[in-house]
């Protein structure tokens, strides 16, 4: 028979229809969404970015038509397979530039493809879902989802006799339906109400029949013991009463029965028992008992003593490297260890804080967090809060958040946060004038561009702003991390004039209304211009960085208002003098009378002078000379403008530069107190004596001490002393012959 050749195209019609695939093209920085029907989901056969004809997505910018990269593929079908539908983005940040320069678009071809229905419950592990249906797997039987046992394994039996009304189920004697019980002792009827015990059975024990019986292997009456077989019991000292029985060496009432045991054993009406004696008056009367309140210990009749030690002890003996901690032996920092056995030595997994924490915030898993009853980001602020805050009363919607107990739309979303938050079609508001070539539509206002200045229609000039760096990318860590500043009326001229006068090199302004300082800028952290658009809060026409982007410039050093004398320098704006001389450092400066100026030195934490330290806000050479003087030593040293150290010894190869030493002190400005981690060294005055002393004696400290060997106030008289005579031995026998 032949094959007409109709029949076979239309065979062939039919299915490239049933296989038919859909595609679309998304040009550069542009979005769209791929759909199935509602009984279909995605299936993403080819996708690429780049560029193969100049017909698709014109632009002026095309420098090749031979480029492409398959990146797309992989990502739009983890993003869209298996989904009735999914947003596809074409941009450089998602897939790279394959040819920098051309306008690029997506190529995307996908098909629709039916679902197969889910199985309700969770498949055993030797089971598979087919068509909606857990199925065993061969050689297996069973419901395929609670069980699937193999055939050929024989299932386990019983060790006991089962009850009459069980049966014995994969070794275990289980009631028949409409019964209950362990199914060996008991399966009685659930229809027929079995009577509930009294009272609460011991934990050996179970209540049987409205009884409590001890399991099997203890004896007992079920409620107050159950005791082991085997375990001998003691026996109690005393005889017990009537209604009372020996356990566990003590004697304790029947059921119903309270008291003591020995001498009475009263029935219970049902009454709360009262305590026999009077308890202490810190104190409470629980079931018959004096029992202490909390924060306090003791017997609760005669004593209830403060308990001081809340925190619990360690049961064990800690390991030397270890501390007891919450009743836990715990290593210590930079060791590894169960805490008693063993402390070694190891590298400290746990990340540390890149920044310094805030001294209400403690590090944890590298993260700065505040403590409790303190609420902040734990870097720059922790305060005080009044607990939680407070929560929403309903729930949510998806785009919603819940903020100070109110739910708030995201952003671009509208409506009242709860039932519903629509996006927000509402386009920008447009520029009613053509905007300058270098500036930039922003919220309906024209603004120049970085490094421009104008009112961005009609001009926009050149900034003539000295020491700008560039657009760089900013961190929670800070490019510059030093000072910051924070003013609704920022420029870029505060923050350079606030960077200087704190001594900083460079200064940056970041999401329009910050300032940060530093001296240390990083490298390959420099990004586009464009970056940068957010405007200044105090000069729209000056750009301050944007979302964790921020303008670098130098910061500029205030100058002097007078030209400083040829022995000063213009420190922060002001004229000073320089080391060992004195004066307003613009008229004069001369040379001070300042006995005993060694040099400038530098200093460390283990401290070049570490005896004495006095810490005045109004600090001077001369009075930090006399404090060390009076103490004693022979070296005094000023450091960072208020701080004074003393010392005896001086370490060598310590001497530094005289400029290194520039910080005017607190006291007198006029004179020069170190540095930060640089301290200017002198002799320390010795107190001089307020009379003369005596040819003998010497000045110490201010007062007037006579020589070894001499006695006396030291002023008016020092005295030779008189050596004492030792007795010979036989002066010590006549003493004694005397005596008799």
């Amino acid at each position: 028979m032949e094959a007409r050749p109709g029949v076979f195209l239309l065979l062939l019609v039919t299915v490239l229809q049933a296989v038919a695939s859909k595609k679309e093209i998304i040009c550069e920085n542009s979005k769209t969404t791929l759909s199935c029907p509602s009984n279909k989901v995605i299936k993403i056969q080819h996708a690429t970015y780049g560029r193969s004809d100049k017909r698709t997505c014109k632009h002026q910018h095309i420098k090749t038509t031979r480029c492409s990269t398959k990146k797309p593929l992989g990502i739009t079908r983890k993003n869209c397979n298996g989904r009735k539908s999914c947003a596809v983005a074409a941009n450089n940040g998602l897939y790279g530039d394959p040819c920098p320069g051309t306008y690029k678009y997506v190529t995307v071809s996908y098909s629709c493809k039916g679902t197969t229905p889910k199985c309700r419950k969770r498949c055993h592990k030797k089971a598979k879902c087919i068509n909606g249906k857990c199925v065993c797997k061969s050689r297996y039987q069973g419901d395929g989802v609670r069980s699937c046992k193999n055939k050929r394994d024989k299932t386990p039996k019983c060790r006991k006799k089962c009850h009459k009304k069980a049966k014995c189920i994969r070794g275990k004697c289980v009631c028949k339906s409409g019964y209950r019980g362990d199914g060996i002792r008991s399966c009685t009827n659930i229809k027929v109400k079995t009577p509930k015990c009294s009272r609460k059975c011991h934990r050996k024990a179970k209540c049987i029949r409205g009884k409590c019986v001890c399991k099997s292997g203890y004896q007992g009456d079920g409620i107050r013991s159950c005791t082991n077989r085997k375990v001998k019991a003691p026996k109690c000292m005393k005889k017990c009463h009537k209604k009372a029985k020996c356990i566990n060496g003590k004697c304790v009432c029947k059921a119903k029965y309270q008291g003591d045991g020995v001498r009475s054993c009263r029935k219970d009406n049902g009454k709360t028992p009262k305590c026999l004696r009077k308890c202490h008056k810190y104190a409470k009367c629980k079931k018959g008992k004096c029992v202490c309140k909390s924060g306090y210990r003791g017997d609760g009749i005669r004593s209830c003593t403060k308990n001081k030690d809340k925190t619990p002890k360690c049961m064990r003996k800690c390991h030397r490297k270890a501390r007891c901690k919450n009743g836990k032996c715990i290593c210590k920092a930079k060791y590894q260890g169960d805490g008693v056995r063993s402390c070694r030595k190891g590298k400290d997994k746990t990340p540390k804080c890149m920044r310094k924490c805030h001294k209400k915030a403690k590090c944890i898993k590298g993260k700065c967090v505040c403590k409790p009853k303190y609420q902040g980001d734990g870097v720059r602020s922790c305060r005080k809060g009044k607990g939680k805050p407070p929560k929403c009363t309903k729930k949510c919607h998806k785009k919603a958040k819940c903020i100070k107990g109110k739910c708030v739309c995201k952003s671009r979303y509208q409506g009242d946060g709860v039932r519903s938050c629509k996006k927000d079609k509402r386009k920008p508001p447009k520029c009613t004038k053509k905007c300058h070539k270098k500036a930039k539509c922003i919220k309906g206002k024209c603004v120049c561009k970085s490094r421009y200045q104008g009112d961005g229609v009609r001009s926009c000039k050149k900034d003539k702003q000295s020491g700008y760096i560039g657009c760089y990318k900013d961190d929670r860590t800070r490019i510059l991390s030093k000072k910051v500043l924070k003013d609704k009326g920022m420029t870029v001229q505060k923050c350079q004039q606030f960077c200087g006068q704190k001594g900083f090199k460079f200064a940056g302004v970041e999401y329009g209304y910050e300032c940060f300082c530093g001296n240390v800028l990083r490298k390959d952290r420099k990004r586009k211009e464009s970056d940068c658009k957010t405007p200044c809060s105090g000069n729209k026409q000056q750009i301050c960085g944007g979302t964790w982007r921020i303008s670098i410039y130098t910061g500029k050093t205030p100058k002097c208002t007078k030209k400083c004398h040829k022995k000063a320098k213009c420190i922060k704006g002001k004229c000073v003098c320089k080391s060992r001389y004195q004066g307003d450092g613009v008229r004069s400066c001369k040379k001070g009378k300042q006995s005993g100026y060694i040099g400038c030195y530098e200093d460390d934490r283990t401290r070049i002078l570490s005896k004495k330290v006095l810490k005045d806000k109004g600090m001077t050479v001369q009075k930090c000379q006399q404090f060390c003087g009076k103490k004693g030593f022979k070296f005094a040293g000023v450091e960072y403008g208020y701080e004074c150290f003393c010392g005896n010894v001086l370490r060598k190869g310590r001497k530094r530069k005289e400029s290194d030493c520039k910080t005017p002190c607190s006291g007198n400005k006029q004179q020069t107190c170190g540095g930060t981690w640089r301290i200017s060294v002198y002799t320390a005055k010795t107190s001089k004596c307020m009379k003369k002393c005596h040819k003998k004696a010497k000045c110490i400290k201010g007062k007037c001490v006579c020589k070894a060997k001499y006695q006396g106030d030291g002023i008016k008289s020092c005295k030779k002393t008189k050596p004492t005579k030792k007795k010979s031995n036989t002066d010590q026998e006549k003493d004694e012959n005397s005596l008799d």
